[in-house]
């Protein structure tokens, strides 16, 4: 019975992650915005995915782990975003949408910006 169990939480499982679509290492994602982060080590973050998802917490955990040492927070208190994208075609809709102005961009819809208004 347990076996079953297990079984049906890895079926779950494997369905979540065939939802994405392939991405490079995760490192290789933010790569390209760590020569350009700014000094203040605390960075917000923001995704266009529900926030309550699998798929945001993941994103926001991706980006801690390879954006260490600086710290990255969900609260809108930050000067500088880190946002992350499912949907890169829409970057600059959705900059426009959170009063954002990007600064620089790695791979994938990874987007360092600033708010355009003070936190």
């Amino acid at each position: 019975m347990a076996f079953l169990g297990v079984m049906q939480l890895l079926d779950r499982e494997i369905a979540f992650w065939e939802k994405f679509e392939a991405h490079p290492l995760i490192d290789e994602r933010y790569a390209g915005l760590k020569k350009v982060l700014p000094s203040d080590h605390r960075l917000g973050h923001i995704t266009d995915v529900p926030p309550d998802s699998h798929i945001a917490a993941a994103l926001y955990y991706q980006s801690q782990y390879s954006l260490a040492p600086w710290l990255i927070v969900t609260n809108q208190d930050t000067q500088y975003v880190i946002v992350d994208l499912l949907n890169p075609t829409r970057a600059r809709e959705f900059c426009l949408l959170h009063s954002l102005e990007p600064v620089a961009s790695s791979v994938n819809g990874v987007i360092l910006a600033k708010r355009q208004h003070e936190p």
